[in-house]
C-alpha cells in the first residue's frame, strides 16, 4: 500500500510538472502583418509577416515554409505579384524551441486579402473641338479612392511640377495633336 501511494505521487508530480512546463513554456505566437491593418494591400506591394518566437514557421501553405533566424521573432517578407497565384490566404505561424524537440502551439490565423491596382483615367474640360489659345483643364481620376498622389506625364516624359488631381493649360498651336479614328 505505501508503494502504491509512492507511485500516486511521483505520477501527480509528473503530471504537474507537465502540466507546468506546457503552460508557460510552451506559448501561442501570433503572426502580425506589420502594416496599418486598414490599408489595402495592393498586388506588387512587399509586406512583412512576424511571428513572436525564437525560431519560427510562418505559412499559408505546407508548399509555402519559409524560416529566418532572428534573435526573438521569424520574419517572411513576402512580394505579392500580379501574375502569380496571389499570396492572398490565411497565415499562422508555429515556434520551434532552440534545442529542444519543443514547439509552441500553432498560431490564431491572420487573413490577408490582395486587391489589384486600380486603372487611373483622364478627362479634358471642355470637351469638343478646341483651338490654339483656349485654356484646357485635364483630370486624373481613380475611382473609389481619394488618398493618392498623382503624377503627370507628357509626350512619356514625367512633370514633376505637376502633381495635382486636375492641371490647367493653354494650347498652343503645336501641341495640337489630331488622330484619325482607327
Amino acid at each position: 500500500m505505501d508503494y502504491n501511494w509512492l507511485s500516486v505521487l511521483i505520477l501527480l508530480s509528473t503530471l504537474i510538472y507537465c502540466g507546468h512546463f506546457q503552460g508557460n513554456d510552451i506559448l501561442r505566437p501570433v503572426v502580425t502583418l506589420e502594416t496599418d491593418m486598414n490599408r489595402q494591400i495592393f498586388s506588387g506591394e512587399t509586406v512583412t509577416l512576424r511571428s513572436a518566437q525564437g525560431l519560427s514557421e510562418v505559412t499559408n501553405s505546407p508548399e509555402a515554409t519559409v524560416h529566418r533566424r532572428h534573435s526573438h521573432s521569424a520574419v517572411l517578407h513576402t512580394r505579392i505579384h500580379r501574375l502569380d497565384v496571389p499570396l492572398a490566404g490565411l497565415y499562422k505561424c508555429q515556434g520551434m524551441k532552440t534545442g529542444r524537440p519543443h514547439s509552441s502551439y500553432i498560431s490564431d490565423n491572420l487573413p490577408i486579402s490582395v486587391s489589384d491596382l486600380p486603372r487611373a483615367s483622364v478627362s479634358i474640360s471642355p470637351q469638343g473641338h478646341l483651338y490654339s489659345g483656349e485654356t484646357v483643364t485635364l483630370q486624373c481620376d481613380i475611382p473609389d479612392y481619394t488618398d493618392w498622389r498623382y503624377h503627370w506625364y507628357e509626350n512619356n516624359q514625367k512633370r514633376p511640377n505637376l502633381t495635382s488631381k486636375s492641371i490647367s493649360n493653354i494650347i498652343k498651336y503645336q501641341q495640337i495633336i489630331v488622330q484619325r479614328p482607327h
